[in-house]
């Protein structure tokens, strides 16, 4: 029989809208991505006045789009999208892991019975995304220290992890 083809169709829909926003707003929009429903802009604001107006437009027609409601970030320089927090700083768009104010830092216990190349992944997935997400040397030093400090405190042994 198939799928049920409402996620095709809810694409679709939502792929004219973004048709008609982005050519409104294009002056205003250097950067619009979307994955899933979870979408991020960066948006050129100038001090003028008529820049607040265009932003507040852009919401309202945002969430006027037959019955969606966004939830909208006000404009600034720093932005948690996803598991990444992501700034403007001197110019530059910078990156870091974002943690959430309460994480679980939950990992397979090192002693479970799956099997040791899983365990192994976690910890090179983990260094692997903490390298390619992150713009700051320093940052990833510090991030890579605070994974193998958790590591310890799960009960991984040393000749695990390295």
């Amino acid at each position: 029989m198939g799928a049920p083809p409402a996620p095709q169709y809810a694409t679709v829909f939502f792929g004219i809208f973004e048709f008609l926003i982005l050519r409104r707003f294009r002056n205003n929009l250097l950067l619009f991505k979307q994955y899933l429903d979870n979408i991020i802009m960066l948006w050129r604001h100038h001090a003028a006045l008529i820049d607040g107006r265009d932003f507040q437009a852009f919401k309202v027609l945002l969430n006027n789009w037959y019955g969606l409601e966004w939830e909208i970030d006000e404009l600034s320089e720093q932005v948690n999208f996803m598991d990444l927090l992501i700034s403007i700083e001197n110019g530059c768009i910078e990156a870091t892991l974002y943690e959430k104010p309460l994480p679980m830092y939950q990992f397979i216990p090192p002693h479970s019975v799956h099997p040791p190349s899983i365990v192994t992944g976690i910890i090179f997935g983990q260094l692997h995304h903490i390298n390619h997400l992150c713009t700051e040397t320093t940052n990833k030093k510090t991030l890579i220290a605070k994974f193998y400090r958790r590591l310890l405190l799960h009960g991984y042994k040393q000749n695990i992890i390295f």
